[in-house]
């Protein structure tokens, strides 16, 4: 039975190939609480590179596969959630994704560049589709050229990839596929070391594993629920933090797994009336650990690939709210500059940043009033659009400001803003002049349905930052001054000294496209909040270490 799967900061979006060696990523290493706390003890390496295959296939070739709509997108969200993580990735999207081309990446390629210290995610969006019963059953991948009657010709078999990953050097794999089949080729009844060790994450981190999960089993449909696999969206909430339930800053892959199960199943219940159970196979003791938001600020991410421009500073870190961040290099730009010319260009030079890559959520606003006692003050509403990974809004500049303080951080100038969406750029949005093309960038009025989206649901800009345009539109530092604009210092302007409203950037949700344009200004009273207003941070490179 052929079944629809779904699943989903930088340029990653078109590449096919893997990426040089000299740019490896980060190396992750974790320092427990002081003292230890349950099963962690002392500062743990636990890898030395992290690689991702990232595979999302909507426009199959054969006429006997259907085509699907959500695949691409889904897998571009996921490349981008692993890139924050301090992943490698290689995209293989649609016409990519033939049977040969996969095969010559999983088999032959990524083999190469794997250390026994290294990590590796492999994730694949398309149909999965399962043939036999009980110990029979074996679970194909589809690939774009895939006939689903000539499956042993055409198709991936579980068989083959899990003996593929087993060949791996590196010490953990993990397999993600939001298809819904049965036969697993992995043990189920395999079990991990116990939690309880003194040196637990010590342990499990330095033994081999390989695990696999999929949306569903054999004759479920694979969901989409909110414009996203249902599979994928839980997965996505459990490495970035949900499934850290007892809050030590790390989340395991059984830690995934005992999240992403019953919220799947229950929701498919509740939703759409049918089952849609995910399945879990395992090989070897050890776990598969993505480091989520810390404790406290222990965790630390050490660079493996400096960026050139940044004087060696790392190209992505993990601020202090467990946000991801990406180097902003030093540069200078032509402020203000764009086809419709409605304000003075000028010229600006801007010192190296950081700017957090997604639009602050309500999920990391929430945890700030909690962890800075700030009950007494009335949490923003949501006006119903939900919680989670949607962008705050209804929050003043007072509010953004006092957030990014409490985090070490800070809002960001209105030139580092502007040069930063721009990403190097000099059309009237980031990718350029044509406005058929906004639509992959931002959500405005003409697409969004009148609402705000979860952050990092379209394509990034050339620096990798999400909903440059449009979602929210942003507080920024600076008082808003009419002729300051073209008449400030040219080294990193700050603004004037006074003033009564402050600088808004990007355009939002219910904008019109002219008006989510790079150089496009705003100004409101710092004390108002809206439905449409969100913020990002910023940090200096000192201010993170």
């Amino acid at each position: 039975m052929n079944l629809p799967a779904r699943l989903a900061l930088f340029g990653l979006l078109a590449q096919a190939a893997l990426c040089p060696a000299a740019d490896r990523g980060v190396a992750v290493v974790y320092q427990a609480p002081s003292g230890g706390r349950g099963g962690l003890a002392g500062a743990v390496r636990i890898y030395d590179h992290s690689f991702a295959v990232v595979i999302g296939i909507d426009q199959y070739l054969n006429p006997n596969v259907p085509k699907l709509t959500g695949a691409v997108r889904d897998a571009r969200t996921v490349a981008a959630a692993l890139t924050a993580q301090g992943f490698t990735v290689t995209m293989l999207l649609d016409g990519q994704a033939t049977r040969k081309r996969i095969m010559e990446v999983l088999g032959d390629e990524l083999p190469n560049k794997l250390g026994k210290e290294d990590r590796v995610l492999v994730y694949f969006a398309g149909h999965g589709v399962s043939t036999g019963e009980g110990d029979r059953a074996l679970g194909y991948l589809v690939p774009v050229d895939g006939d689903r009657n000539r499956l042993r010709s055409s198709g991936l078999s579980m068989n083959e990839l899990t003996a593929w990953f087993e060949d791996y050097p590196s010490k953990h794999v993990l397999y993600v596929a939001d298809a819904c089949y049965s036969g697993l080729a992995l043990s189920t009844r395999a079990l991990g070391l116990s939690a309880q060790l003194s040196d637990y994450l010590a342990q499990v981190t330095r033994k081999r594993v390989r695990m696999v999960m999929t949306a569903g089993g054999a004759g479920q449909e694979a969901h989409e629920w909110q414009g996203q696999g249902l599979f994928t969206r839980y997965f996505l909430s459990a490495i970035t933090g949900a499934a850290d339930a007892d809050h030590d800053g790390i989340v395991t892959s059984d830690e995934i797994a005992a999240y992403v199960k019953p919220n799947v199943s229950q929701t498919s219940l509740s939703r759409f009336r049918t089952a849609q159970d995910p399945q879990v196979g395992r090989s070897g003791e050890g776990e598969f650990v993505f480091v989520t938001s810390p404790a406290s600020p222990e965790r630390v991410l050490e660079s493996k690939g400096p960026s050139p421009e940044g004087g060696g500073l790392p190209k992505t870190i993990i601020g202090r709210d467990g946000a991801p961040m990406v180097l902003i290099p030093a540069g200078e730009f032509i402020m203000g500059v764009d086809r419709l010319d409605d304000r003075p260009p000028h010229p600006v030079k801007v010192g190296a940043f950081y700017m957090d890559t997604f639009e602050v959520t309500f999920d990391r606003y929430d945890r700030f009033c909690r962890a800075s006692l700030r009950t007494f003050r009335r949490k923003p509403k949501d006006e119903g659009w939900g919680r989670g990974d949607q962008p705050v809004i209804m929050v003043s500049w007072k509010d953004a400001a006092d957030y990014a303080r409490h985090y070490g951080k800070r809002l960001p100038t209105e030139a580092e803003w502007e040069y930063a969406c721009r990403a190097g750029s000099t059309g009237n949005w980031c990718f350029g002049d044509d406005p058929k093309k906004l639509g992959d960038y931002a959500w405005t009025e003409a697409n969004s349905d009148k609402h705000p989206h979860p952050v990092g649901r379209k394509l990034p800009n050339a620096w990798g930052l999400f909903d440059m345009h449009g979602n929210v539109i942003e507080w920024c530092a600076d008082w808003f001054g009419k002729h300051y604009y073209e008449t400030g210092p040219i080294d990193d302007p700050q603004g004037p000294a006074t003033g009564t409203r402050r600088v808004l950037r990007g355009g939002s949700w219910d904008y019109r496209e002219n008006t989510c344009r790079s150089a496009a200004r705003m100004d409101d009273d710092p004390a108002y909040t809206m439905i449409n207003t969100g913020f990002r941070c910023v940090a200096n490179p000192g201010a993170v270490k």
